[in-house]
């Protein structure tokens, strides 16, 4: 097969994209000088599409001269394109239109593919969702079937989504958009970036927290979309309007899921490859679909890890130099889009890649989960009292209970802090002083014998009692040293309101006995021999995740806070546990 020859590669910066109801989207077109039409690749962001000049990963100057052409795509609202920005909600039809647009003109070869990692990774799946004709590829990394709003079984994640609201504002101020002198538009603009910088995790402490500052920011012509998110928390019409969830069960193309293992989005990303990669009815495209899954946090796409010659730091925790992101990602895009948008015959790889922590090496899967795995529980014990560090908790392999129950209070006023702790930001430091506040439950194993792999998604099964109509639950796993340094890798959160679906709240009755089951998250970790696995146990990680008052107030709204007192049951009529899933050795 003839290859193209690219002289040169021209941008054509804002040129203009019309949406089917007359609102213009622009876009800079990274045009490869060559005689024959080639495939075009589309990112559309609301991040300014200029950010992806200088993305290692998709390197899109190096891209467009290997024969692509490249759209960098302000989505409708941001950047330069009109109308208004609401996340999610116009994604589909506007992706859609865009796919076409790109496949009509004269220099696309008639193949489309998508690219981009978080919001720039969802609104390809909604896209991808409406089946247009033209899209041949799509690589949404970091992107949750559903974000719906980025809320983990019912908890907001808070100071992650202001956030991420603050980030659109000044988004808005940086593009010129609102009608203001240039002096109010740079005032507005320093005031947002302090808030951001500074402030962002003060302005959760409000109460009610829909009575934050930043909230009442005004004159920049952004939706209040985090006000509406929690306004219409358990709304399911809302978010059918939103785009919610993304639709990715109608997706016919191969996808290219890439994410880590410390970010948030990695456990949906993981059901989308498991969702795709398990049909019947079309064995072809089901075994094309590709996962890649590394010791990353969400943000890793912006610089965290650069290359195969640079480890990746969190924290007190290093992962070595084979742990990089940007070459090995970039290389495994080229391959995965020579084969579906040019039809080249080449190797992508096998189905799932992923790095197994503890051994810390890349290792290829054929499937996930893993066809080989076990699923073994670890039951909690203790001797009556698992508080801190210090109490008698413990989590064995044997159904050995020695006392029914342990205790703790939960005050909202006095929330567990996670601000040096964040997983999801990369920060990952030893947990004993933390272990040692009286609202937590640890619970260790005894010292392990030998290595066990746990490499799949981890699932919490607890029997609890509640004095309060309403409550959280949050589990941590923890790999704990030789020297007793106890790192933490893993971490999640339940609602009780939502034990029996998102959309359907029902608060408890003070004193029952309640199931609380849930997916911790996908995890492939090697706890060695000589360590030990612990799970902390409170009802808080703030201000990463709103606090529940422990009341029936909606989201958002309550004042007040009362103390719960909990209780988690370890009994043979009661076997919570942590259901692993264990691989053979």
């Amino acid at each position: 097969m003839k290859k193209n020859v690219i002289r040169d590669v021209v941008v054509h910066k804002n040129i203009e994209i019309p949406m089917r109801d007359g609102v213009i989207l622009r876009a800079d077109h990274l045009e490869p000088q060559c005689e024959e039409p080639l495939p075009v690749l589309i990112v559309r962001t609301p991040y300014l599409k200029e950010s992806f000049y200088t993305k290692q990963v998709y390197s899109v100057m190096e891209t467009a001269f290997k024969g692509y052409h490249i759209l960098l795509c302000d989505v409708r609202g941001g950047g330069q394109s009109e109308g208004e920005f609401t996340p999610f909600a116009n994604e589909k039809n506007d992706g859609y239109d865009t796919i076409q647009w790109a496949a009509d003109q004269p220099w696309c070869n008639g193949k489309v593919g998508t690219f981009g990692y978080s919001y720039n990774g969802g609104q390809q799946i909604l896209a991808a969702s409406t089946r247009p004709s033209a899209l041949a590829a799509a690589a949404p990394g970091g992107a949750s079937g559903w974000f719906l709003p980025t809320l983990m079984y019912g908890v907001l994640s808070h100071r992650t989504s202001l956030f991420w609201y603050m980030k659109q504002i000044r988004n808005a101020l940086l593009s010129g958009k609102g009608d203001m002198a240039k002096e109010e538009r740079q005032k507005k603009l320093e005031e947002i970036e302090y808030i951001m910088r500074f402030r962002n995790e003060k302005e959760c402490y409000a109460l009610p927290f829909l009575s934050a500052n930043v909230l009442k920011f005004e004159g920049v012509p952004v939706r209040k979309f985090f006000n509406e998110w929690v306004d219409h928390c358990d709304d399911k019409e809302y978010w059918a309007r939103m785009g919610q969830p993304l639709g990715i069960e109608n997706v016919n193309v191969p996808c290219f899921f890439y994410t880590g293992w410390f970010d948030y989005m990695c456990p949906g990303q993981a059901d989308c490859f498991e969702l795709l990669s398990h049909r019947t009815e079309d064995p072809e495209l089901a075994a094309s679909h590709r996962l890649v899954l590394g010791p990353w946090i969400h943000t890793t796409e912006y610089g965290t890890s650069t290359d195969s010659n640079s480890g990746v730091r969190y924290g007190e925790l290093t992962f070595p130099p084979n742990s990089g992101y940007t070459k090995e990602m970039y290389d495994s895009f080229l391959k995965f889009y020579a084969k579906y948008l040019k039809g080249e015959d080449v190797d992508t790889g096998a189905p799932v890649r992923i790095y197994v922590m503890g051994d810390n090496i890349w290792r290829d899967e054929q499937e996930w989960p893993l066809a080989r795995t076990v699923y073994t529980p670890l039951y909690l014990d203790s001797d009556g009292d698992a508080r801190t560090l210090n109490g008698s908790g413990r989590l064995t392999f044997e159904k050995t209970f020695a006392f029914e129950s342990d205790f703790y209070d939960y005050d909202p006023m006095n929330p567990c802090d996670n601000t040096d702790s964040d997983l999801h930001k990369g920060i990952i430091k030893d947990r004993r002083e933390k272990e040692q506040r009286e609202d937590m439950l640890v619970y260790s194993t005894a010292t392990l014998k030998e290595d066990l792999e746990v490499t799949g998604n981890i699932r919490v099964k607890f029997f609890i009692r509640s004095s309060a109509v309403d409550t959280d639950f949050f589990v941590r796993l923890i790999d704990v040293l030789p020297d007793g340094k106890a790192y933490s890798y893993l971490a999640g959160v339940f609602r009780m309101r939502y034990r029996d679906g998102f959309y359907e709240p029902r608060y408890m009755t003070p004193g029952e006995v309640y199931a609380v089951d849930f997916k911790l998250g996908p995890l492939s970790l090697v706890f060695k021999e000589g360590h030990q696995i612990r799970i902390e146990v409170t009802s808080s990680d703030f201000p990463e995740y709103d606090r529940n008052l422990n009341t029936a107030e909606p989201m958002g709204y309550g004042a007040e806070a009362v103390v719960a007192h909990q209780t988690i049951l370890h009994s043979e009529e009661y076997p919570s546990h942590l259901l692993l899933p264990v691989i053979p050795r």
